[in-house]
């Protein structure tokens, strides 16, 4: 599933993810970045499913993106146009995995950092949950995720969610939790 296909899926399950525009369409974009009140944005991009070494623009005034906006679409990319958010911002973040057995299996870090870095973090936790139990002993940010995403995604098929919990509320619903990706537990 592409990044934007996982974002449109999370949204539908009622999940708070990011807020965004995903478009290929230069006039879009461009209506996008004048209305947004955000001064700071990134903007990520996607072409075809299995293509990962898409350009990627992390905090840039909206001004610095025109110009890598109009590259990217006339080169073949969707993007996704976001307010910048700041991964020093967060307290925690990790993935919830749900397979089929019921079992939650939840991997986390208790400070600041991107997800990409949980599988090699000196400081992550893994923790198996058995089927009904959904609290992680003295940890409220946490049992705030695994509830939501049990919550959320329980009737969707085995699945591993990303996500982090940032200080203040953000993203769509704005909310201290955010969810990242959803994809296929293997």
């Amino acid at each position: 599933m592409k990044k934007s296909e996982s974002i449109e899926y999370m949204k539908k399950l009622g999940l708070n993810t990011l807020d965004c525009l995903v478009t290929n369409n230069v006039e879009e974009a461009h209506e996008y970045l004048k209305n947004t009140k955000a001064h700071q944005l990134s903007m990520r991009t996607e072409k075809g499913s299995n293509d990962f070494s898409c350009p990627f623009y992390y905090n840039y005034t909206k001004i610095n993106l025109l110009m890598p906006i109009e590259e990217c679409i006339s080169n073949g990319y969707t993007l996704i146009l976001y307010p910048f958010l700041d991964w020093r911002d967060s307290l925690a973040f990790g993935t919830i995995g749900m397979p089929k057995d019921g079992r939650i299996i939840v991997e986390f870090v208790m400070e600041p950092g991107l997800v990409r870095s949980l599988d090699t973090h000196k400081n992550r936790r893994s923790l198996i949950l058995p089927q009904g139990l959904q609290l992680v002993e003295g940890n409220v940010f946490v049992n705030e995720v695994v509830r939501e995403v049990k919550a959320k995604c329980y009737d969707e098929p085995p699945c591993i969610v990303e996500w982090s919990y940032y200080r203040d509320p953000v993203g769509n619903l704005n909310k201290r939790p955010i969810f990242w990706e959803i994809r296929k537990y293997a």
